[in-house]
């Protein structure tokens, strides 16, 4: 946030810090709730994740990487995508965007998103990884079909390998 406030130091007064931890639900909605009523939301980046390692529970009981990666910006949209929508009808326009990742078509075509059985199947680190990759870009049509006609973009991006030195942390829980 320091780096945020000295290399943009007029846009650093419109952002708020709000700390989270995305793989508690519970958490996360209570953040979600607070800002749920902040009079404008032009963008919101869906980009916290964490990349291929072995399979964890989260404190809810569910898969880590599809609760990181996954559920809990859907908690967020959830929340959130109200603020947006009416940003874009006051403001002109707004945007949602997910990082994904190519990734997301190694996902198994046995994946239906039907129990939290299935999500906690242990499919190994790659297809676990594919299969959060795969329900953001599924959610992020489904939004944009959502907002069609409003001038809320929603995009899903694939960012390329990116060293983000999350590997030793997925290693050691």
């Amino acid at each position: 946030m320091q780096l945020f406030k000295e290399e943009a130091p007029t846009s650093a007064k419109a952002v708020e810090w709000k700390q989270v931890n995305l793989l508690d639900l519970k958490a996360t909605n209570t953040v979600a709730k607070s800002l749920a009523d902040i009079p404008r939301l032009d963008c919101i980046w869906c980009n916290a994740g964490i990349g291929t390692g072995p399979r964890k529970l989260s404190p809810d009981g569910l898969d880590a990487h599809f609760t990181l990666n996954h559920l809990s910006h859907f908690v967020l949209m959830n929340h959130l995508l109200p603020v947006v929508r009416k940003t874009a009808k006051e403001h002109g326009e707004a945007r949602v965007v997910f990082t994904s990742s190519s990734l997301h078509s190694s996902a198994p075509s046995s994946i239906k998103f039907e129990s939290k059985e299935e999500i906690n199947e242990d499919i190994g680190p790659n297809n676990l990884y594919a299969r959060t990759k795969l329900a953001n870009l599924l959610y992020a049509r489904q939004l944009a079909h959502s907002v069609a006609n409003e001038n809320v973009f929603i995009n899903a991006i694939h960012p390329g390998a990116v060293k983000t030195g999350t590997a030793p942390f997925i290693r050691a829980n």
